[in-house]
């Protein structure tokens, strides 16, 4: 989907966003940043932004994770915001500190439509991010959780339905519906 370049221009773009709202408690333009906006840049896509702490030799620890699931907003747009959210309003973490920045490491994911599927047997873990839901309860994971938490489709099913707020066997009942997507991944 992304080229090399604009990989590149969407990270700076989000280390950027992240020093300037932590440090100055502002949201730098893309003009101001002197970043080229490309038409892939500017095309509607879902986003997600992951700040991960980095320490050598360890593996990495999550410090914030938003994201959009829908195409709602340029890709540009939305990695500032979702940058931005990741660092203040992830609700498992407090905001990010100034003195943490030289230890973050920012991971973004770039979604493709989502879709239903009849069946949460045809979901590819590792491949599909899973969107479950249940009337008004949904969580969900991105194509890495499962790989990084070592869960089969069982496990990943459970700690999804647990996210959202379900029993751990809500993914099992013919009310639960799945969605899933892809997402390119680039750090």
């Amino acid at each position: 989907m992304l080229t090399s370049n604009e990989k590149k221009t969407a990270l700076l773009l989000a280390e950027a966003t992240l020093e300037h709202h932590v440090q100055k408690k502002k949201i730098p333009t893309v003009q101001e940043l002197g970043l080229a906006m490309t038409p892939t840049l500017e095309e509607l896509h879902g986003v997600f932004v992951t700040l991960y702490h980095r320490a050598d030799g360890l593996p990495k620890i999550i410090r914030g994770c938003i994201g959009t699931i829908l195409p709602l907003e340029p890709l540009y747009q939305g990695v500032i915001e979702n940058t931005i959210k990741a660092a203040s309003k992830d609700h498992r973490f407090l905001p990010v500190r100034e003195e943490e920045l030289p230890g973050l490491t920012i991971e973004i994911n770039v979604l493709t439509l989502p879709h239903p599927i009849d069946s949460y047997s045809a979901i590819r873990l590792g491949v599909d991010g899973i969107i479950l839901s249940q009337g008004f309860k949904r969580a969900v994971f991105l194509p890495s959780v499962s790989k990084e938490w070592k869960w089969n489709l069982e496990e990943t099913l459970t700690q999804l339905s647990k996210k959202a707020g379900l029993s751990e066997v809500s993914w099992q009942e013919e009310a639960t519906q799945f969605q899933v997507f892809q997402s390119e991944s680039f750090s």
